[in-house]
């Protein structure tokens, strides 16, 4: 259990928040993950445009006194390893993964018409 700043207490709490574990943050690990995701299939843009803003994010929680700096560093690191796994796990099994989906799709979705099927 990692407490948040404001249980020790350390600073001014600025909003109302759960007395939980910090490390690391779900909202940086969200933000991260997405961009790292993004990044990986080669869509740059999007993904250092997410980066980008996953800055702020952490700031403003740093800033609110919700999370340490090192529970957003966590958070960036957990999400690097976190798309790396899904990377390799997908270049082993994502095409059968996705022929198994495709063929439950057409049994469930069998019963209506042409026009609404994909």
């Amino acid at each position: 259990f990692h407490p948040r700043p404001f249980m020790i207490p350390l600073g001014h709490t600025w909003i109302n928040h759960p007395a939980d574990n910090s490390f690391p943050s779900d909202h940086g690990t969200v933000m991260f993950s997405a961009a790292f995701a993004l990044l990986s299939l080669r869509s740059r843009a999007a993904g250092l445009f997410l980066l980008l803003a996953a800055l702020p994010v952490a700031w403003s929680r740093i800033f609110l006194g919700v999370h340490f700096p090192l529970d957003m560093v966590g958070a960036a690191l957990v999400s690097a390893c976190g798309v790396c796994v899904a990377k390799l796990i997908w270049s082993g099994i994502g095409h059968r993964l996705t022929s198994l989906c495709e063929a439950i799709s057409r049994r469930l979705f069998a019963w209506l018409p042409p026009r609404f099927t994909p």
